[in-house]
């Protein structure tokens, strides 16, 4: 009897570990789940916002571009001329409160000017680089030393 008694203690308290057990891993891999969709959402929600503001950007330095086609036309043709290029990034500053860099790439994209004094970041290229084939952005922030940034590229032909 004792035996049975036993036997029968240690299969409910096994069937009960079980149990626990399940209902643990359930709620663990829900809220796993919850969690990693609250976090696809935020992400979704970030990407979207960064694409708006980047779209927005675009627009202002391409009429930027269009206002100012002679002079960064010179400086494309000059990239020597510290000048030019102090004139360019004084109008640039005034134009956009929060400018960080600038430079002018080639048709394949690379960099004629380059404003990060030789820390162009490899990703600033390559995302360059693509753009000049794809004919679109990617969207994505760049680490920097200096600054987390993300790219404005438009297209710019010198005639």
């Amino acid at each position: 009897m004792l035996r049975k008694t036993t036997i029968f203690s240690l299969l409910i308290l096994l069937v009960f570990a079980v149990v626990l057990y399940w209902l643990g891993s359930t709620r663990f891999n829900e809220f796993y789940q919850s969690q990693k969709k609250v976090a696809q959402e935020t992400t979704n929600i970030v990407h979207r916002e960064v694409e708006k503001q980047l779209a927005q950007k675009q627009l202002l330095v391409g009429i930027f571009l269009e206002d100012h086609y002679e002079l960064i036309s010179e400086l494309a043709k000059h990239p020597k001329n510290e000048k030019l290029y102090a004139r360019l990034n004084a109008k640039l500053e005034r134009f956009f409160p929060d400018f960080f860099s600038a430079n002018i790439a080639t048709d394949e994209g690379n960099p004629i000017i380059d404003d990060f004094d030789g820390n162009l970041g490899r990703l600033c290229i390559t995302d360059m680089q693509y753009f000049s084939k794809e004919k679109k952005q990617r969207i994505r922030i760049h680490p920097n030393q200096n600054i987390y940034h993300y790219d404005v590229l438009v297209p710019f032909q010198i005639q």
